[in-house]
């Protein structure tokens, strides 16, 4: 795959998509500045429009559809941000027929925000995302429905690097590096590629969560990798993936280094932005937070910028991480 081929899905997705997404603020975080003597900003995608970058690649994907592909169905399978910007996605569309599918461990909270749009059918279906999603292609292939990956299609790809054309927008030609959460890999597919089109000597950093680091290590030992299907804070990013995967040589492409964290690292991400910074975030968020943390070092007097990939946590969840 051309990365020039994935910067031209992103130009067409900004056109596509921008009278239908919010544009998120850059908050520049002092108290992460202080850390390295730097300037470090935060992108919070908590603030788009269903609280996660995802609703980017839905919308993107979603308008590229057909009249007769709507109306024959398509469907999806996510733990919960992926589902609900899919579900929003598909408002956009007359006459749509909309199935989501998701893994019984899925957030409560994420599904009653889906349940509440109410333009949808969802279905309940194993105990992990790679799971879920493996019964869902199959079910879309028998009924001949248009499977709308999460992150394994170029459209969703595009839309999701829409968050780089406004990073590099919003922070000029000066910044150093970016931090960015890996889950099936579409957000660091998109945003990556196009950073690096306008911004060649950026430094990408991955990072994952070390109870679900399936894609990273599939790079790092060339093999698939199955899910580990361990419990982790990062539920949005948490899971395996697709098996011959478009995004994995991307990401190869485009990533300088990579970053796992732990769970303990994660919460205390979590607690120090909404402490210094006043940001709900949830686990995912939390993981490029701590991954910037951990290599502070590296990042002395750097101009950097994180994303925070959303904001969708149970508010119990959330008072209990940050009370603790």
């Amino acid at each position: 795959m051309k990365i020039e081929n994935i910067v031209n899905e992103v130009l067409m997705a900004e056109k596509n998509i921008r009278a239908h997404i919010n544009t998120t603020e850059v908050l520049k975080s002092g108290y992460l500045s202080s850390l390295t003597g730097g300037e470090v900003y935060l992108k919070l995608e908590n603030q788009q429009k269903t609280g996660s970058f995802k609703l980017r690649g839905a919308v993107n994907k979603v308008l590229s559809l057909t009249d007769e592909e709507c109306e024959i169905g398509i469907i999806t399978a996510s733990t919960g941000n992926h589902g609900l910007a899919f579900a929003t996605a598909s408002g956009l569309r007359d006459h749509v027929n909309a199935q989501l599918f998701v893994p019984k461990t899925a957030s409560q909270m994420k599904l009653n925000k889906i349940k509440a749009l109410g333009n949808l059918e969802i279905n309940e279906y194993g105990n992990d995302s790679s799971a879920t999603e493996e019964y869902a292609k199959k079910f879309a292939e028998d009924h001949y429905m248009t499977w709308v990956s999460p992150y394994n299609d170029l459209k969703i790809i595009g839309g999701q690097g829409t968050v780089g054309v406004e990073i590099a927008q919003q922070l000029g030609p000066d910044l150093d590096a970016v931090l960015i959460t890996i889950g099936g890999g579409g957000l660091i597919s998109g945003t990556a590629s196009y950073l690096k089109s306008v911004l060649p000597d950026v430094l990408i950093m991955g990072c994952v969560p070390a109870n679900s680091p399936e894609v990273y290590w599939a790079i790092r030992d060339k093999k698939y990798v199955e899910s580990m299907s361990l419990d982790t804070i990062s539920d949005g990013s948490a899971g395996g993936y697709e098996k011959g995967a478009i995004t994995l040589d991307i990401i190869e492409a485009v990533t300088d280094g990579y970053q796992e964290v732990s769970e303990d690292e994660i919460k205390n991400a979590m607690k120090l932005i909404y402490k210094h910074d006043q940001q709900i975030i949830e686990g995912a968020a939390g993981v490029s937070v701590a991954g910037f943390i951990k290599n502070k070092d590296l990042f002395k007097g750097k101009k950097v910028c994180i994303v925070i990939c959303g904001g969708n946590i149970n508010p119990e969840l959330f008072e209990s991480i940050v009370n603790n």
